[in-house]
């Protein structure tokens, strides 16, 4: 069971840089943003963090 929690994992993480890709996202600069966000969102704020509304510094 742990192996397939680790490639839902990496699928997740596939189809978020996929996404960025599409929308003309840089994906490196949307995952240090999302991330560093992370802990100052409560679980109703994580919507905000999909990479198409997001304001990238």
């Amino acid at each position: 069971m742990r192996a397939r929690t680790g490639s839902n994992r990496q699928y997740n993480l596939h189809s978020l840089i996929d996404a960025c890709k599409v929308i003309g996202v840089e994906s490196y600069r949307y995952l240090i943003t999302s991330c560093s966000a992370l802990p100052l969102t409560t679980i109703a704020d994580n919507e905000a963090l999909v990479p198409w509304p997001l304001d990238l510094p």
